[in-house]
Order: C-alpha cells, then sequence, then structure tokens
C-alpha cells in the first residue's frame, strides 16, 4: 500500500516537473528544496493528497515537516488508515 500510493505521487510529481527527473525521488527526498515542488504546485500537490487519502487537508494541518517528503505525506495522511484496514 505505502509503495504504491508514494508511487502515484512520485509519478504526478515528475509529470508536473520534467527536471524531477534528474533527482532520485525517494520517500525521504526532500521535495521542496530540491525544487521538484514548488510554491505554484503546492496547491494542486495538495489536492491529490486529498484525493489519493480520501479526506480534506486543513489549512492549520499544513506543516512545513510532513509535506517535504513523500514518506512524511504518507506517514501523516495514510499510514494511521492502513494500519486500521
Amino acid at each position: 500500500m505505502r509503495d504504491e500510493i508514494i508511487s502515484r505521487l512520485r509519478f504526478w510529481l515528475m509529470r508536473q516537473n520534467p527536471a524531477a527527473t534528474d533527482y532520485e525521488i525517494t520517500p525521504d527526498t526532500d521535495i521542496i528544496e530540491t525544487g521538484i515542488l514548488d510554491s505554484l504546485q503546492l496547491v494542486e500537490f495538495i489536492l491529490l493528497v486529498e484525493l489519493e487519502a480520501g479526506k480534506r487537508i486543513l489549512s492549520e494541518h499544513i506543516d512545513g515537516t510532513w509535506l517535504r517528503t513523500l514518506g512524511g505525506i504518507y506517514d501523516h495522511f495514510f499510514a494511521v488508515d492502513a494500519e486500521a484496514a
């Protein structure tokens, strides 16, 4: 489950940013610092995460620490649901 979700998020990032192919996007890659995800793409990416997770992300829950890596995003929004299943 984890690999599948991270793979879909990674695919979106690579489609949106052709320069992303210059990086190996791992679950621990800082997608903000590397420039893989820029400020203009951030809103669209959050919408994608909401669609994948099946729940809304409230602005007060947006935190730069978990949003920096695909692993952090998975752990914050998907892992709890996966463990309950």
